[in-house]
């Protein structure tokens, strides 16, 4: 693509727009009030680069004027007014130095992003602003700088920006026209926040092959500079596809606040751009997606042995959207980077019978994103979770942070995987983060009667599930179940988490995970506060933690449970069992069956916690640290009985008073309140 030279032309913009208000009720010029009177200057051609026209501004019914001295007062327009001189009438304001403020309210908060022009060069959207800064009058003025200058002060108005575009002659529409930079160089309002694009959306803009399109935006009263060097893309929407262009400056520009700063680009050199707001597809260059339709558009550009970069660039409502999850079909190598940006995607519902979720299969990394009111529900034999069927898969590795969903995930399927994030995932290893700093907040139910249900996944393989939460309710018929994770498929490692609600399920529940079936699995520095209900081997912490294997003496599994607290709301077996089963588990506090030869180390509970583990009638009692050189001893009530109940804290210690004492991370936790908070 030609990259040419282009010179922001600059006009003089001595005339604004009207503000067409209802008409509303003014107070009588009575007691204090005072009246002042406000002139504005006759309409003044605009001319520029080979063209001609006439803005014009007037006052309007209910316009107000806001005058800041030592006091503050609303000046409210009266009846009367001609379209150049008005009154306004308001309490008086005290002081020697004023500020004025055209419309009344808080301008300097104004956002400039949901410009939309009806019509082909139509100026009804455009919108003046004003603000007189330390004159020394208040009572008779004019928003010009030479009355500013003559009474000691300095005026800001809002500029104008005027796209004159050329377009190729198949172009005879369009829906948006975009000006963006690489990083923030425009204003986004009137205050200091920055944006990199100014966007002009247009409905009913229609214009013949070959002519001119002419759209036009309001800017900030704030002067933005363009650098030597910069590269600015304008794109435009032209309903069937997007047509780009990128303009070069050599020197430094200034997009100027009360003128006309009016760019004119010629039919020569547009290339068809993508679907999508800006952006390239690359690390360097994100395609940004700001609408639905964009949105719909990432499975035509996903490519099978490759990473396609994404960024939202505004939030995004998908109710009623019918979406197809995402990388569905085998080998599951279509790579994908999505950056949220920190937005919300919300109302998004998904009910396929395959992986149903956002990106089904989810090979690479996604984050800093929000779902709001999510629902998924299937009765597919596939694993489900909001973001991801699958958080990675083989040799495909799926990585999610900084993720935080509410909504409700349903799965009727007789499949093992069910979770508030994923079904299952595979991640590069079992001590670097694959979910980290994320939650889930809502309700999962799971009704197939297969084991792996997890608040945030249900099957976790090879990786680690670091400073994340579940916070809500799980109910399922099926088996090993948990707060963050349903079991591990391999080594992993839980840690800096915890959970609040509602969990129940058949057998072998646990507040954080429902089981442990893999040498090496670790569960370090997590609390529960949630109600956890099973017929057998169920725990405020882990449910079953013996591989699998109703014996105590499997040969040293090497699992780590250390620093972690229960504070459950209580820990029931309430279900009916056969006698079989009553003979084949047990509940503990922190473990509910456990292999003697796992690393117990430093686990507390609360005091007073309800526990009722009916079957064998053990209660809780403080044990001792144990290891595979120091293994547990229990006495057997029952043919399996090895519950392990860590020891009970102070009874007035809190959650944070005693993860403190075990020596919890300040800079991963806050500790100002009863409960740790998550930084």
């Amino acid at each position: 693509m030609n990259k040419s030279i282009y010179i922001i032309g600059l006009s003089l913009l001595a005339t604004v727009f009207s503000c067409n208000k209802a008409e509303e009720a003014r107070p009588e010029e009575t007691g204090d009030l005072v009246t002042i009177s406000a002139i504005l200057p006759e309409d003044i051609d605009v001319k520029g680069a080979g063209y001609k026209s006439t803005l014009s501004w007037t006052w309007s019914a209910s316009d107000e004027i806001v005058v800041v001295g030592e006091t503050t007062e609303v000046f409210k327009i009266k009846d009367g007014f001609t379209p150049k001189k008005a009154e306004f009438v308001g309490k008086e304001v005290k002081g020697s130095s004023f500020t004025i403020i055209y419309p009344g309210g808080n301008a300097s908060k104004t956002d400039w992003s949901s410009q939309v022009q009806k019509g082909n060069g139509n100026l009804d959207h455009l919108r003046y602003e004003a603000s007189l800064k330390g004159v020394d009058d208040y009572t008779t003025f004019s928003f010009s700088d030479e009355w500013a200058t003559a009474h000691g002060g300095s005026i800001q108005q809002t500029g104008v920006l005027k796209l004159m575009i050329t377009l190729p002659e198949e172009a005879t529409a369009a829906t948006a026209a975009i000006i963006a930079a690489e990083k923030p160089i425009f204003y986004a309002g009137n205050g200091e926040d920055l944006t990199d694009k100014i966007t002009i959306q247009m409905e009913d803009v229609t214009f013949a092959a070959g002519s001119q399109l002419t759209a036009w935006a309001t800017t900030s009263w704030n002067e933005a500079t363009i650098p030597a060097g910069t590269i600015l893309t304008v794109s435009v929407n032209t309903g069937e596809k997007v047509l780009s262009r990128e303009i070069g400056f050599a020197k430094e520009t200034v997009l100027k606040s009360g003128v006309v700063n009016t760019v004119t680009l010629g039919a020569e050199d547009w290339a068809e751009g993508s679907h999508y707001a800006s952006g390239k597809g690359t690390a360097e260059k994100p395609w940004v997606i700001e609408t639905v339709e964009q949105l719909l558009f990432i499975p035509d550009d996903l490519i099978s042995g490759a990473t396609r970069y994404f960024k939202l660039g505004a939030d995004i409502d998908m109710k009623d959207v019918e979406w197809v999850p995402l990388n569905l079909d085998s080998p599951y190598d279509k790579g994908i980077d999505f950056d949220g940006n920190g937005h919300t995607i919300s109302n998004f519902s998904n009910k396929a019978e395959k992986y149903p979720s956002f990106f089904g299969v989810l090979y690479g990394y996604v984050h800093d994103l929000n779902f709001a009111d999510a629902n998924i529900e299937t009765s597919g034999k596939t694993a489900a979770g909001v973001v991801a069927g699958y958080c990675g898969t083989g040799d495909y590795t799926g990585k999610i942070k900084n993720v935080h969903v509410t909504g409700s995930v349903t799965s009727n399927g007789a499949y093992a995987g069910t979770g508030g994030l994923a079904g299952k995932g595979k991640g590069v290893s079992a001590t670097e983060p694959a979910i980290e700093g994320c939650s889930f907040e809502g309700t999962i139910t799971h009704n197939g009667g297969k084991n792996g249900v997890g608040g945030l996944i249900g099957i976790p393989d090879n990786m680690k599930i670091s400073r994340s939460y579940f916070s809500g309710t799980i109910t399922t018929n099926g088996n090993y179940v948990g707060g963050i994770a349903g079991y591990d498929a391999s080594q992993i490692e839980i840690s800096d988490c915890w959970v609040d609600g509602e969990l129940s399920d058949r057998q072998r529940i646990g507040g954080i995970i429902g089981g442990i079936i893999k040498n090496g699995t670790a569960v370090r520095n997590c609390f529960c506060k949630a109600s956890v209900s099973s017929t057998i081997a169920l725990g405020g912490i882990v449910g079953h933690a013996s591989l699998d294997k109703w014996s105590a003496d499997t040969s040293e599994p090497e699992n780590v449970i250390e620093g972690c607290i229960a504070w459950n709301k209580f820990i029931k077996t309430t279900l009916e069992i056969s006698d079989e089963y009553k003979e084949n588990g047990s509940s503990g506090v922190i473990v509910g069956y456990t292999s003697v030869k796992n690393y117990l180390k430093d686990c507390y509970r609360k005091a007073d916690i309800d526990f009722q583990e009916v079957w064998t009638g053990n209660v809780p009692y403080d044990q001792e640290n144990a290891s595979p050189e120091a293994p547990l001893t229990e006495a057997k009530p029952q043919k399996y009985n090895f519950p392990y109940h860590g020891k009970a804290a102070a009874a007035e210690a809190t959650i944070s008073s005693v993860a403190q004492s075990l020596g919890w991370s300040s800079e991963i936790w806050d500790f100002s309140t009863e409960t740790p908070k998550l930084k």
